[in-house]
């Protein structure tokens, strides 16, 4: 999938970050910055998918584990997604080990 250049999301996410507060969460940054730049920011993670990498904004996951996930943490999903990678698996998939990592790490 590829995405068209937007100078006007890109000069949104870079405004934002300079105005993010020091110690401030990465929920609360994200719940802050316009709809372009948040868009332009879950795009990028897009591309950081099966990769260390990612950054916790893009939706990486089996259906199976939607509940689990989408709620969850920045830092939790991330976390998720790099037990997977370096267990080997796909982290799109579905497996008793994939349901292992997700119990261990978010619960199901």
């Amino acid at each position: 999938m590829s995405y068209s250049y937007d100078r006007t999301a890109n000069r949104d996410l870079k405004a934002s970050m300079r105005t993010a507060k020091t110690g401030e969460s990465f929920e609360d940054f994200y719940e802050n910055i316009s709809s372009k730049a948040s868009n332009k920011l879950r795009e990028l993670d897009e591309s950081f998918v099966r990769t260390p990498d990612y950054m916790g904004v893009a939706y990486f996951w089996n259906p199976a584990y939607k509940f689990s996930l989408r709620d969850a943490s920045s830092e939790k999903r991330r976390a998720v997604h790099a037990a997977m990678l370096k267990a080997g698996l796909e982290v799109d998939g579905s497996t008793p080990a994939h349901d292992e990592i997700v119990k261990k790490l978010v619960g199901l």
